[in-house]
């Protein structure tokens, strides 16, 4: 959802957290970190009909006798305010504000349906499977009924058939042979597996180390992947790719915190990392690097103190569970309203911290605001660890 915000908060707008640089780190093309910009229309070759039609191109002494139904259907919501959203995330939706059946003219972090109003959340897109529940408050549109081998039942999995084989065809037959990728295992897919890094100067002789705990996605058309990095910043994906995914970022930790807010109302922050190998995509992050740097920082801020919430070592309990955090790259000041939680807003108070951005705190309420103006990594993580 983009923010209408007041004539009296646009002068300040350029001080909040904003769009990092393009990285020339990336394995393949620039990548942006403002509104995405969609491409054409693509046909997606995981739609029954396209895998039913590669399957008797590949195997056609079998096409009389194997059928695919739909294992999933490719939908997308339009939640009327948080709750309806918050009550799709309860279900385990991964949720995409963009089609994922459209090429990328140019990579970002975050996109707005232009047939939606700004002051609305936009449409979310996701891949639920056959048997989900829709919710009847949310409004829903189903897009089209898919197949995805990984999620057949294991009772009905046909043998022999190589559905690698297949799923090549099927992305030959709709046009996107060039996003597939030539046979890297003998099996004719790979895992996506990396790791993801950051440094501070001031510690361990600036050597790479971990980002931890945060959410990595990937995906190409409808076939998606998420997972967690460890402590130490390395991910394995749960299922195979062909061809080249885009990978991103989602600041939505394992220890049940979130940094969001970015321009947009969201759960969690999306710093996306473009497109790479179905092998996996390393990605070591660095101060210039803006946005995604400062997210990194205020997660092991954050991830670290978790961690140390036990009788041995600090002997406190925990932050609560659904913590969010805001960043404000053009405040020095730091807060722990715990709003979100219902704590009570005294303005007189937090003016003093957040002066102008106060009456968006009013409204959307989070827990923890970070201000990581002119900060380094150990600025920031002191701040984090403070609040």
């Amino acid at each position: 959802m983009l923010i209408s915000i007041p004539l009296f908060l646009l002068a300040a707008c350029h001080e909040m957290e904003g769009p990092g640089e393009p990285s020339s780190r990336l394995p393949v093309g620039e990548v942006y970190h403002d509104m995405i910009q969609l491409g054409e229309k693509l046909e997606d070759p995981y739609t029954v009909a396209n895998m039913q039609e590669a399957l008797t191109k590949v195997y056609p002494t079998k096409a009389g006798r194997i059928v695919l139904s739909a294992t999933d259907y490719y939908v997308r919501f339009l939640p009327r305010d948080d709750a309806q959203l918050q009550l799709l995330r309860d279900r385990g939706l991964y949720l995409m504000d963009h089609p994922m059946d459209y090429s990328i003219a140019r990579e970002g972090d975050y996109y707005q349906d232009p047939s939606v109003g700004e002051d609305a959340i936009t449409w979310q897109y996701a891949v639920v499977p056959r048997d989900f529940a829709f919710p009847e408050e949310v409004e829903c549109e189903i897009l089209d009924e898919c197949f995805l081998s990984e999620h057949q039942p294991e009772a009905k999995a046909d043998a022999g058939v190589d559905w690698a084989r297949v799923e090549e065809e099927a992305y030959r037959l709709t046009g996107n042979e060039a996003l597939w990728q030539p046979a890297l295992t003998k099996g004719g897919s790979s895992v996506p597996q990396g790791r993801i890094t950051i440094e501070d100067p001031q510690f361990s002789g600036g050597k790479p180390f971990g980002v931890a705990g945060v959410m990595v996605a990937c995906n190409i058309f409808v076939k998606i992947a998420t997972t967690y990095t460890d402590r130490d910043g390395y991910y394995k994906m749960g299922k195979s790719f062909s061809g080249n995914p885009r990978y991103r970022i989602v600041f939505k930790n394992e220890k049940g915190f979130n940094i969001g807010f970015n321009f947009i109302i969201i759960p969690a922050s999306v710093s996306t990392l473009g497109k790479g190998s179905p092998e996996g995509m390393d990605y070591h992050v660095k101060d210039g690097d803006g946005a995604l740097f400062r997210r990194c920082v205020v997660n092991n801020a954050a991830y670290d103190y978790y961690s140390r919430c036990t009788r041995e070592d600090l002997d406190v309990s925990p932050p609560p569970a659904d913590l969010r955090i805001w960043i404000f790259n053009g405040l020095t000041s730091s807060s722990a309203s715990m709003l979100h939680h219902g704590a009570y807003l005294d303005g007189s108070v937090l003016s003093d911290y957040l002066g102008l951005w106060l009456k968006l705190i009013e409204i959307f309420l989070p827990d923890i605001t970070i201000g990581t103006k002119e900060m380094d990594y150990a600025g920031i993580y002191k701040s984090v660890v403070h609040e």
